[in-house]
């Protein structure tokens, strides 16, 4: 299921000002199973089992948009507002990048014998950049996560259906 945004697309948070064509940094919901190959690479993010889409509703604005509703101390919301700051910095680095390999690709592609080697090599890069980007946010809004109390993360549901409700 895709949430509509306030401007009718078909994006959340992030990914619609990424201009990304997924509904959310956090991917989409699952059809099926998740294959762990490799059990090494898993890494533990903070979380609450019973806080279900804690990191969907970080997703927006890392939970500064919660700040009456989860009564957020000042020192919690400069922590916050710094963790928000990190990810625009590297957000505005990395898309940058990808900017500078999209007017590559588009010069690639636009020769009369393209070089398939260099078009799949440049793609592969904006792909990783666009890979690390949801892999920083994610990490970030773990950061979030982190900040908040016990007693805050106990709120997380009942603010993700408030918020779910009023996206419709």
């Amino acid at each position: 299921m895709t949430m509509m945004s306030k401007s009718n697309q078909s994006c959340m948070g992030m990914m619609c000002k990424m201009k990304m064509k997924n509904s959310s940094m956090m991917g989409v919901p699952q059809k099926i199973p998740p294959v762990v190959t490799d059990t090494n690479t898993l890494i533990t993010l903070p979380g609450k089992s019973d806080a279900l889409h804690l990191y969907h509703l970080g997703e927006d604005s890392f939970f500064i948009n919660f700040k009456d509703a989860l009564s957020l101390s000042d020192e919690q919301l400069n922590q916050l507002v710094n963790i928000q700051d990190k990810w625009q910095t590297f957000q505005v680095s990395q898309t940058e990048k990808r900017s500078r390999l999209e007017s590559s690709l588009w010069t690639l592609t636009s020769k009369g014998l393209p070089n398939f080697s260099d078009i799949k090599s440049t793609i592969s890069a904006i792909e990783i950049i666009n890979s690390e980007l949801r892999i920083q946010f994610i990490v970030l809004v773990g950061e979030a996560v982190s900040v908040l109390t016990p007693s805050q993360l106990s709120q997380i549901e009942a603010l993700w259906h408030k918020q779910k409700e009023l996206s419709q």
